[in-house]
């Protein structure tokens, strides 16, 4: 009843494909869902989710990565991995947080003190 949610949804500059919000209005979660396309694919969702769908009072954000054609898996996970963490915005990695979850934190594109918890989900169906 506090929380509401939508896909497909305009928030900011462009429709984020998953938003969570709660009744009064305030965002509590934003997400960008992609199929691995390769390392730079990764890097420009993570600007699109920063500089397009993320407001200043934003902290909680994922990109989530479907793999379907990438044979072996745990390469992937490392690539994005270090893809991530070598992204401009990104202020500190916070490692491992559940099989292939990854918690990192990000500046904000226009706000250099202000932190993003951005959540790197990978998901394999190959």
């Amino acid at each position: 009843e506090k929380y509401g949610s939508k896909g497909e949804a305009f928030n900011r500059g462009g429709k984020t494909d998953i938003l969570v919000f709660d009744t009064h209005g305030n965002n509590i979660f934003i997400a960008e869902c992609k199929l691995w396309n390769g390392k730079s694919y990764l890097m420009d969702a993570i600007d699109q989710l920063l500089t397009k769908y993320v407001n200043w009072r934003d902290e909680k954000t994922a990109i989530i990565i479907f793999n379907r054609e990438h044979k072996n898996f745990t390469d992937l996970i490392e690539t994005a991995v270090a893809a991530v963490a070598s992204h401009p915005l990104c202020h500190k990695s916070l490692g491992l947080r559940k099989d292939s979850s990854y918690s990192f934190l990000f500046q904000n594109a226009n706000d250099s003190k202000k932190i993003i918890q951005l959540e790197l989900v990978l998901f394999n169906f190959n």
